[in-house]
């Protein structure tokens, strides 16, 4: 699941990055089957680009707890030399090994590790929430506006016809227009949006 994850995040970046460089380059372009050419192979390339395994070598620990670690044990060694030569009676200053892990454990209960991923997971999945949100609204607006027009079936498609100034549409096998498009130029209309369908 975790590797689902990290492909999703960099395909998102390589989509996104992708969009502001279509937006600024191709986005007024006039040859539309480039452009569409274009979107289908960069969408591709976004998608397969993730999959590059790139090495990055694994964090190296804390140096700071490593030396901590190395000290207090040289010192409890340097007693226990001492203590086993019989040169010196058992020190009450002798650290013991539950010590140097309570002295561990403390240190790093100390330190607050932020876990990034799971912060960069929760921040997807809210993406994602709102996304499905602002989705649902849209095809609940779609489908109010849908319920007021008046539909007429036209050979593969239903023809909207809204009394709303709208901006002509399609969705699907719908054409919405606004009624003075309609009576105005619906033959253009229709073509053009039949195509898109």
């Amino acid at each position: 699941m975790e590797d689902f994850i990290i492909y999703l995040l960099k395909a998102t970046i390589c989509i996104t990055a992708f969009g502001v460089f279509f937006r600024l380059l191709l986005m007024r372009e006039t040859f539309f089957r480039f452009t569409r050419f274009s979107l289908l192979i960069g969408l591709v390339v976004c998608c397969i680009l993730p999959l590059i395994k790139i090495e990055i070598k694994p964090k190296s620990f804390d140096t700071g707890n490593f030396f901590l670690i190395e000290y207090l044990t040289q010192i409890n060694n340097t007693f226990s030399d001492l203590s086993s030569s019989n040169k010196v009676s058992t020190p009450p200053y002798i650290i013991s090994n539950e010590e140097v892990q309570a002295v561990m454990t403390e240190s790093r209960s100390e330190r607050k590790e932020i876990n990034w991923l799971n912060i960069i997971v929760y921040l997807y999945w809210l993406g994602v929430a709102l996304m499905l949100i602002r989705l649902g609204i849209s095809l609940i607006r779609l489908q109010t506006l849908f319920k007021k027009s008046r539909v007429i079936k036209q050979d593969n498609h239903l023809l909207v016809i809204c009394k709303e100034d709208i901006a002509p549409f399609s969705f699907f096998k719908y054409i919405a227009m606004s009624e003075e498009d309609y009576k105005n130029n619906p033959v253009e209309i229709i073509l053009h949006e039949s195509i898109h369908i």
